[in-house]
């Protein structure tokens, strides 16, 4: 039996060509959608083993976050790829479940990598999560805060959260930061879906 094609997602004819080309060379079957509306109908109606999507399409720009919503519903990895990611489409992506998250541009190969890993055994955000904090030795409160932080809460929620202050809340962050060797939310969350 074949195996399901991967179904690759952009607006860009440039971009959507090239991953579609090194895909059938590294041995996938592929399908393509150049918009969202075309995306959702194929995740519906079609068998697929993974979804690589933008995550600007559609004219709200966010239709790489409904094309990971719908991927969900059918237990199916979904990568995104953008080249502007802000903080909110990270935290919606990684509450929604994304396999991966990466940056345009980037390497074929790595995206080649990615998905091996994820046909392999998909990897669950909690699964990262609990990774990052074991290997970068976060307390047990950076760890509790670390899982807020993940979730989208501010620092203020954070703080009403854990019974805390906010300058308190903003001391962990910061810990968590140092350890985690990142700058900031944004760089803390791809690093979830990296």
């Amino acid at each position: 039996m074949a195996e399901a094609p991967i179904l690759v997602v952009d607006d860009e004819e440039e971009v959507l060509q090239v991953i579609q080309e090194y895909l059938k060379e590294s041995g996938y079957s592929v399908v393509i959608a150049r918009d969202l509306s075309e995306a959702l109908a194929k995740i519906s109606s079609d068998e697929l083993q993974t979804v690589i999507s933008d995550l600007l399409l559609g004219a709200d720009r966010l239709g790489g976050i409904e094309v990971l919503r719908e991927s969900a519903k059918k237990s199916i990895p979904c990568i995104l790829i953008s080249g502007n990611a802000n903080l909110e489409a990270l935290k919606e992506a990684i509450n929604l479940g994304a396999s991966h998250f990466l940056d345009k541009p980037f390497e074929l190969a790595d995206l080649l990598t990615i998905i091996k890993k994820t046909k392999a055994k998909p990897q669950a955000i909690q699964d990262k999560s609990e990774q990052l904090i074991q290997s970068s030795g976060l307390t047990h409160r950076e760890s509790e805060i670390f899982h807020l932080i993940a979730k989208g809460l501010s620092n203020r929620d954070i703080a009403e959260a854990t019974g805390t202050s906010e300058r308190t809340v903003k001391a962990h962050i910061s810990s968590i930061f140092r350890k985690l060797e990142v700058s900031s939310r944004a760089e803390l969350l791809s690093k979830l879906i990296v």
